[in-house]
């Protein structure tokens, strides 16, 4: 099964993604390496720095952009660049829990080969749905 993929048409002037996962787990962590993808080459950045992301929410599909969105901030806020992600989701009294583990580093531009940079996650065409391969989100994000 594909991790994900560029999607061509959906938008102009920013990066339209359809993500594939057997389960949430792999869903999210799909779509998590999808956005970093297209900001820096994975290659360049080692697993040196941990962090533990927890989140709630009452669906599938505002956990994903609330998770998405955790990202775009910690790259934003401390130059944090995305290596790895293990995620584990539990759903418990009508809520989804949401914790992960993400690992990397903080950038370092004579290091990371960085492509190109994004500002946020957006609703424009987004989408989570249960398939019966499992799951499939169309992202776009705003550069």
């Amino acid at each position: 099964m594909k991790k994900f993929e560029l999607v061509e048409g959906i938008t102009d002037a920013d990066y339209a993604f359809k993500i594939y996962g057997k389960n949430l787990e792999e869903l999210f962590t799909n779509a998590g390496m999808a956005i970093f993808s297209v900001m820096v080459d994975p290659k360049s950045v080692s697993k040196i720095i941990e962090k533990e992301i927890k989140l709630e929410n009452n669906t599938v599909e505002k956990l994903l952009f609330e998770f998405l969105e955790e990202l775009v901030f910690l790259k934003d806020a401390e130059s944090f660049m995305l290596k790895e992600i293990k995620v584990k989701i539990n759903e418990f009294d009508g809520k989804f829990l949401l914790n992960a583990k993400i690992f990397g580093e903080e950038l370092n531009m004579e290091k990371h080969k960085i492509i190109t940079d994004v500002k946020s996650v957006t609703y424009h065409n987004y989408k989570v749905e249960k398939t019966s391969k499992g799951w499939e989100a169309t992202v776009v994000v705003d550069v």
